[in-house]
């Protein structure tokens, strides 16, 4: 699987997270937790070391929305996925 179909699959996967964090019937309730989530995201793939991701809290009508901007970190892709 080239470098640019792992960085894929994982923003994949990352997304899903990112969509569960979103539902109001999340079991994420820390912070801590959700870093646990994407720690095991990340560490599951190659790709993991070249993707960083953020965590933000965003508080609306007394819930907690957990949002994951996510960036490429030191990874350049070429066409032929190098």
């Amino acid at each position: 699987m080239t470098r640019a179909n792992q960085i894929e699959k994982l923003r994949h996967k990352l997304n899903k997270l990112h969509t569960r964090l979103q539902s109001p019937k999340t079991r994420f309730r820390t912070r801590e937790k959700v870093q646990e989530a994407v720690d095991k995201t990340l560490s599951a793939s190659p790709a993991g070391r070249v993707i960083a991701v953020d965590i933000e809290t965003k508080e609306i009508e007394l819930s907690t929305i957990w949002v994951l901007p996510i960036c490429l970190d030191k990874c350049k892709i070429s066409p032929s996925g190098r």
